[in-house]
């Protein structure tokens, strides 16, 4: 698993790919990369996905809950719009 990570930064420890290596007996090569990529995308949906945003103290727009003070009913193609999507953290 770990050589389908490349170069991205991650914090797993040697259990944790004990832990997945236990429960992805039996898959491919591929299977695992198609794993490991459908994760790394995995944030780029939620915040494609997002409705609310809001600012937070260093400036950044974060996906929030539409309960949470402060909160902007936007998308992230109306911040990229707007110029803000540089200015996003999921």
């Amino acid at each position: 698993m770990m050589v389908h990570l490349g170069d991205t930064p991650y914090n797993l420890t040697d259990s944790d790919f004990e832990y997945v290596a236990s429960r992805t007996e039996g898959f491919s090569s591929s299977d695992i990369s198609i794993c490991v990529e459908d994760v790394l995308l995995e944030p780029l949906r939620k915040t494609q996905d997002a409705m609310f945003f809001y600012k937070n103290p260093e400036g950044m727009w974060t996906i929030c809950e539409p309960e949470k003070q402060g909160a902007v009913q936007i998308t992230m193609q109306e911040l990229a719009l707007k110029g803000l999507s540089s200015k996003q953290i999921a």
